[in-house]
């Protein structure tokens, strides 16, 4: 298991693009926007970048304690979804999968949030926080990701802050 959850930094200063799935289950409740997608594909872009793209594959395991944990590979496509590469606009890829996004989408800092079981560490949340509202990603059997106008009860996060980006 990776340990080390600095590739989650990375990520500071470049605009979300997308949430992809083969399919997303979108739904609003009071200030909170929820997608739900089993595997997710997150793209991102570079401010002003020409056809720089980079993607997260999220998905989810279950732990034999039943605690669910965020597996994060860092990418250069968005596989394992449908795509093809084109010559033209900013995206280098044109993804055939539904998807959601956002405006105002500059990704102003990071959290990552796990947990130690057996000796290894486990992320379980991540928080991004944009121009205007935060993406919380959790894990569960499908990824939610909760787009939500303050930062989230941390309460409900797992035990460990592993990684951010926030100068204190």
């Amino acid at each position: 298991m990776k340990t080390n959850f600095d590739f989650l930094k990375k990520v500071k200063g470049m605009n979300v693009s997308a949430i992809y799935g083969d399919l997303l289950h979108t739904y609003k409740d009071g200030d909170k926007i929820s997608v739900i997608a089993s595997p997710g594909v997150l793209c991102f872009m570079k401010k002003h970048a020409d056809r720089d793209e980079k993607f997260w594959l999220i998905k989810w395991e279950e732990l034999y304690s039943g605690n669910d944990a965020l597996i994060v590979k860092e990418q250069d496509t968005p596989a394992p979804l449908n795509y093809k590469e084109t010559e033209s606009g900013q995206q280098k890829y044109i993804v055939s999968s539904a998807s959601f996004t956002t405006f105002r989408s500059e990704i102003k800092n990071v959290w990552g949030y796990g947990f130690t079981e057996e000796g290894e560490v486990w992320l379980g949340d991540i928080i991004l926080e944009l121009e205007d509202s935060f993406i919380h990603i959790a894990a569960s059997p499908a990824i939610e990701y909760k787009v939500l106008d303050e930062f989230p009860d941390t309460r409900r996060l797992y035990d460990e802050l592993l990684v951010t980006t926030k100068e204190e």
